[in-house]
């Protein structure tokens, strides 16, 4: 091959004569000897003295030569190819390159492929925006949102109406996914109206549509077939697929309007008969029928997405996130619910490439039962990585939605002041506009740092700021978010009545009246919780302790160990406040046995959870 490429009839002279000289030297013998310069000095020298005309010509010579040679990498040809002066083929095999990275999920160097494909091309050629369309589809699969999408919106530009839409849709797609609300919004605007779709203008008119939707609904659900397959109609397709923008966009940010186009996309999937569309939109409607509290509604859907999901890997891995959310949020099994979200986690990661907005959730469902559980470990753990991997792909929401497992890992390592800052500069990098499910993070993250710190007063004003903006946001709909909005309110409200803000009594009863008329069992404990910690402040020491009592025996039977042991410290402080020996040993032993699940400042855990 040197030999061909050098142009010399004779190469073993040739060789023969370098070695001599030490010029080069070889490896090997027969076919599958290999020549290489004697030192990198040697190399850099010749090329050094190699004119622009005879190096260009050596690189096609060896570019011809090594694509006769099967193995070899296409970016080696490709190196070569734009070395010769031949950009077009160098393109071919850049791209050829970017396919086989795909292949191999390396998702990023396929991205990098791609855009060296595409530089390789004159300004001009058509093929440029093909180009830009592949590789905002491999940073889309790498998880890197706003990049995807710049890439999709250059390769929009002087396409046909049709494809131009779409690929504006999967732009606003992806900075939906990475946080990028504003931005998003603004893109999807013309594909929305293109298809006859507007986002409503106010959460308000957005549950009265979605209220409606799901009415309509209950009347379709249960016609779909197994074997159906896509929609045939290009812009029923395109309406199906920009509401599963929106739903999946706006999910854990704008959970009413998320849940509108969730029912709009679920409905016109149906009529279409759109197995796969249809599928990916029952998931959803499985979730918010458990976190609304409805699992009855919420397993005759998911056994209807079960029907449908067949072999797809997309819809498996859905089957088992809705089932985590079915068990965690109606019934408290936190266990079972993880082991779904682990299921759904290996299905995601080595099946679903991308699906950056899912795993974004599932890291959120996940961090609560974890907590909820106690393992606070295995949560600090996961949100490092998890907040990590979406700082390196400037994935602003994946950052946002973890902000409260972010506080309790600061919290338990007793860094009141880092969880501080990390609530304030998530926040400052989110939208401003609206009230989401980030706002409400952020108010729990912050009032847990109050009470923390024993600024009961300060939590109860956060939590009467935000109460208008939160009840309008219609957050307080799902059933999740209203109980854990009163237990915390309630448990900040009796830490300002401890500190004397007598308002506060009839605000912390309330929300266990709340509680207790929802009547949801991993729930109830915080009902005695509230109210033995009014009946302690109000001094009545026998009635506090069967409250408490209580309350630590249901948060055990709940599987929500450091929030049992967490009640029994405050217990045992305050029996050991008589001075007594014994009990000051007992409390010494419930300190130790709140330490054991990784918290380093027992006693100001405990007033976190209890506000006493």
């Amino acid at each position: 091959m040197a030999a061909a490429v050098a142009g010399v009839q004779d190469g073993s002279e040739a060789i023969a004569q370098l070695r001599f000289e030490q010029l080069a030297r070889t490896h090997g013998y027969g076919e599958h000897a290999v020549v290489e310069t004697y030192h990198d000095r040697v190399r850099e020298a010749v090329e050094a003295a190699v004119d622009e005309a005879p190096r260009r010509l050596v690189h096609r010579r060896l570019a011809e030569q090594l694509e006769g040679v099967a193995g070899t990498p296409a970016e080696r040809l490709a190196e070569h190819y734009a070395a010769a002066g031949l950009s077009g083929r160098a393109a071919d095999h850049a791209s050829r390159a970017a396919e086989h990275a795909l292949r191999a999920l390396a998702f990023d160097r396929a991205a990098e492929s791609y855009a060296w494909a595409a530089s390789l091309l004159p300004p001009d050629d058509a093929r440029r925006a093909e180009l830009e369309v592949q590789r905002a589809g491999a940073l889309a699969s790498a998880g890197r949102g706003a990049e995807s999408a710049r890439a999709y919106l250059r390769g929009a530009r002087g396409v046909d109406v049709a494809l131009g839409l779409e690929l504006r849709r999967r732009a606003a797609e992806q900075l939906l996914a990475s946080g990028h609300i504003d931005e998003g919004l603004e893109v999807v605007q013309p594909v929305l109206a293109h298809v006859g779709l507007a986002l409503a203008p106010t959460p308000r008119r957005a549950l009265l549509s979605w209220l409606g939707g799901r009415a309509r609904l209950r009347l379709r659900l249960g016609g779909l077939s197994p074997s159906a397959r896509r929609a045939s109609d290009a812009r029923a397709a395109l309406g199906i697929d920009v509401c599963w923008t929106l739903t999946l966009g706006l999910n854990a940010v704008d959970m009413v309007r998320s849940a509108d186009f969730a029912t709009r996309g679920l409905i016109a999937a149906l009529d279409a008969g759109d197995r796969a569309r249809a599928g990916r939109a029952l998931g959803y409607e499985a979730a918010i029928s458990a976190f609304l509290g409805d699992r009855a509604r919420a397993l005759v859907v998911l056994g209807q997405l079960e029907a449908l999901a067949g072999e797809d890997d997309y819809l498996r891995a859905q089957v088992q996130l809705v089932s985590g959310v079915i068990e965690a949020f109606t019934l408290g099994r936190w266990a079972t619910a993880l082991e779904h979200y682990r299921r759904a986690q290996a299905l995601f990661d080595e099946k679903v490439p991308g699906a950056v907005r899912e795993r974004a959730t599932l890291a959120l469902l996940t961090s609560w039962s974890l907590y909820y559980r106690g393992e606070l470990g295995e949560l600090a753990r996961r949100t490092a990585a998890q907040e990590a991997a979406a700082r390196a792909r400037g994935d602003v929401y994946g950052e946002a939605i973890l902000s409260n497992a972010a506080a309790w890992v600061r919290l338990a390592a007793d860094d009141a002041a880092g969880a501080e800052d990390e609530v304030r500069a998530r926040r400052a990098a989110w939208t401003a506009r609206g009230f989401h499910l980030q706002h409400y993070q952020w108010l729990l993250a912050s009032t847990h740092v109050d009470r923390y710190l024993g600024a009961g007063r300060r939590a109860l004003a956060r939590w009467h700021e935000s109460w208008t903006p939160l009840v309008g946001s219609q957050l307080l709909r799902t059933r999740s978010n209203a109980l854990v909005a009163h237990y915390e309110r309630g448990t900040s409200a009796v830490q300002a009545l401890g500190q004397g803000q007598a308002e506060a009594r009839e605000i912390a009863l309330g929300d266990a009246r709340f509680i207790e008329r929802a009547a949801v069992g991993w729930a109830l404990p915080f009902v005695g919780l509230i109210r033995g910690g009014v009946a302690q402040i109000d001094g009545d020491a026998a009635r506090a302790r069967r409250e408490l009592e209580a309350a630590a025996r249901g948060f055990e039977a709940a599987d929500m160990g450091l929030y049992a042991a967490s009640v029994r410290l405050v217990l045992a402080r305050a029996a050991a406040s008589t001075g007594e020996p014994a009990a000051v040993a007992v409390q010494a032993a419930a300190a130790q046995a709140v330490a054991a699940y990784g918290v380093r400042a027992p006693a100001r855990w405990a007033a976190m959870v209890s506000g006493l």
